[in-house]
């Protein structure tokens, strides 16, 4: 024996309604999508992000630091890795890359040397060194990068520096390690 069913078929004024109110909620959502850009320092590490979080919770410096690289057309990979020789926690490597419009810059941080709040710290400080490549637009290679360090981070030996990189680690600290 065959069923039947006694279900009625939605009249045809309700199913357009319904894709109506579909495609609005689809078109709501691509245009939500357009105006909140992806934010131009990015990681896919856990510690790094609870790092950044807490930074951005917490310190008023690091806050700064990340909205200079957002007024940029940079975008900052913080990843976890090692520099160089391995005797620096975190590092802006030496390398620019132009990817369309974008200037992409990567810090690497050993997440095994420095953790919590003086986690937040470098951070900071690294991220203090790719504004001040970023800011300056003629930066568009890593020659270019290594002689801006040159001219604003000359040190005797080693690694270049920045006074306002090393002050900005002192504030972040300070910020975000109070109890």
């Amino acid at each position: 024996m065959a069923r039947t069913s006694t279900a009625r078929p939605a009249p045809p004024l309700a199913i357009s309604a319904l894709l109506l109110a579909l495609a609005f909620d689809v078109c709501a959502q691509t245009v939500a999508a357009q105006e909140a850009p992806a934010p131009r320092v990015r990681t896919s590490s856990a510690p790094i992000a609870a790092a950044i979080a807490v930074g951005l919770d917490r310190s008023p410096t690091f806050r700064q630091r990340l909205a200079a690289v957002e007024a940029t057309d940079g975008l900052v990979y913080v990843e976890e890795g090692t520099c160089g020789n391995n005797s620096v926690a975190a590092c802006l490597v030496p390398r620019l890359v132009i990817a369309g419009p974008y200037r992409l810059l990567r810090i690497f941080v050993d997440v095994r040397k420095t953790a919590g709040c003086r986690l937040v710290a470098t951070i900071g400080h690294e991220l203090q060194h790719a504004g001040e490549v970023l800011k300056d637009a003629g930066v568009r290679s890593s020659d270019a990068m290594y002689f801006l360090f040159a001219r604003i981070g000359p040190v005797s030996s080693g690694p270049f520096e920045t006074t306002a990189a090393r002050q900005t680690t002192l504030r972040v600290d300070r910020e975000a390690c109070r109890d």
